[in-house]
């Protein structure tokens, strides 16, 4: 299986447990960029992968699973409300989606302030999705992910999802290669996934 880092941390305590039931079962996952997953699902090297879109790709077809809310992510002690200068004073902290995420939801919540994601102050930059609320938990900042990713975290008790008028929902797509059928084992692992995506 193969998906976003902050899927993957949501997904991989409940493919545990199912090894742990299943122990002849070996289970890979691998967390990649959009276009990786793709590719790695159209070359077979993995079975199913998640993405954020229908797949364009010739041959790849998937089914829509569910959606994935993007979440403007403060420490907990925070004004749930902020306003753009408020964020600018604290600072952004980013990783390889935040600036994309950025330009989805900050522009949409604040039109008449963000000017792209180029000019928000940067307070720290980490590529590893399991240290993205680190500095937010510590005060140090704010970040944009999904709500799969906050779901999943360590330290969600220290921090805060701020209350926006304009929410941006990202769709969830389970991919496999057209017309495969999928073993027993696969199809388990799909029922996880689906479970997974569930309360999101």
């Amino acid at each position: 299986v193969t998906c976003s880092g902050a899927f993957a941390l949501l997904l991989y305590p409940r493919l545990i447990e199912l090894m742990q039931a299943a122990p002849g079962l070996e289970v890979r996952l691998e967390a990649a960029p959009q276009a990786g997953v793709l590719e790695g699902v159209a070359s077979g090297t993995f079975d199913l992968g998640i993405v954020n879109h229908a797949p364009a790709h010739s041959r790849l077809e998937g089914v829509q699973a569910g959606r994935d809310r993007l979440c403007l992510v403060l420490p907990s002690d925070a004004d749930l409300s902020p306003d753009f200068s408020g964020l600018q004073d604290r600072g952004f902290i980013a990783h390889p989606d935040g600036f994309a995420f950025a330009d989805e939801l900050l522009g949409l919540n604040f039109p008449d302030a963000y000017r792209g994601a180029e000019l928000l102050r940067l307070r720290s930059y980490v590529n590893q999705i399991g240290q993205i609320a680190e500095p937010v938990a510590c005060g140090l900042g704010y970040t944009i992910l999904p709500w799969s990713g906050i779901a999943a975290c360590a330290q969600r008790d220290r921090l805060a999802v701020a209350q926006l008028a304009r929410q941006v929902q990202h769709e969830l797509w389970i991919v496999q290669r057209k017309e495969r059928v999928l073993p027993a084992r696969v199809r388990t692992v799909q029922s996880v996934i689906m479970k997974a995506v569930a309360p999101i």
